[in-house]
């Protein structure tokens, strides 16, 4: 199942997943760049649902919704995720959201590099 879901993404993405590694090795390479993972969800914001954490082997990087179009349910952690992104350099506010401006309910993860999402799905 994973497999089908994998190839169909790809296939209507047109692009091949990056694998994390690859972008932590060299993420001048791929900055502002878009870019396709792949892996597990090991946590997600509880605050409001803007980013989540996404391992591929022992790699983890930040995904995050910037402006909140795109949040991620709270009970997602030990799901697979599929993500379309940006691969972004840390931004001097982490929660720039205007929901997280007025609340500050939480503290976002402060990461070198993330991914900021385009789009998302998350296996059922």
């Amino acid at each position: 199942m994973y497999k089908i879901l994998s190839l169909i993404l790809v296939f209507v993405l047109n692009e091949k997943p990056v694998k994390i590694s690859d972008l932590m090795k060299n993420p001048e390479k791929f900055k502002d760049k878009e870019v396709l993972i792949t892996g597990e969800i090991t946590r997600v914001c509880q605050g409001s649902g803007c980013w989540i954490e996404v391992e591929q082997g022992e790699e983890k990087i930040i995904v995050r919704s910037l402006d909140h179009e795109i949040v991620f349910p709270k009970d997602c952690v030990g799901k697979r995720v599929w993500v379309t992104g940006v691969l972004r350099a840390k931004v001097k506010n982490e929660c720039e959201g205007k929901e997280m401006k007025e609340k500050k309910s939480h503290e976002c993860p402060k990461p070198e590099y993330f991914i900021e999402v385009k789009s998302a799905k998350i296996q059922e």
